[in-house]
């Protein structure tokens, strides 16, 4: 297992104490950071995701990878079937990494899922409508519309 410190949103610190009471160097590993593309490339190899980082949701879904997103930090926020949310008690927790690996329909269905934020082209679409766009005095000649 790997353990990745928080952001500094309040009460970090406690975590972090509990992450190195956690962490034996072995099988728990702690990290104040991992690079991004590493930080991906676990994902694609990880049997779950569990905090409340949006990385749960943004970018899991693209590797049908569970996260157990725990607490309320990322309510409201547009997500995958992969996300399980729980509350902050030991047990909800616990239930959720169960159905998180051991759930073998919801895994299964993970992979069927679409993630709702696109299949990577975005920057294509965007430099096609950019690339019609005639550049002239009336797209630097600003007035106010109102």
């Amino acid at each position: 297992a790997l353990l990745v410190y928080p952001c500094s949103d309040q009460g970090f610190e406690g975590i972090i104490s509990e992450i190195k009471k956690a962490a034996d160097g072995k099988l728990i590993t702690a990290h104040r950071n991992i690079p991004a593309p590493d930080f991906i490339g676990l994902q694609r190899l990880a049997a779950a995701l569990v905090g409340n980082s949006s990385a749960g949701i943004i970018e899991a879904p693209y590797f049908a990878l569970p996260a157990v997103n725990v607490g309320e930090r990322q309510i409201g926020r547009e997500r995958s079937g992969n996300t399980i949310d729980v509350g902050y008690d030991r047990a909800a927790i616990a239930d959720g990494i169960d159905k998180a690996l051991n759930d073998g329909e919801f895994r299964e269905k993970l992979k069927q899922d679409e993630p709702p934020f696109g299949d990577g082209t975005a920057y294509k679409q965007i430099v096609d409508v950019l690339a019609t766009v005639e550049l002239d005095a009336a797209l630097l000649d600003k007035r106010m519309t109102y």
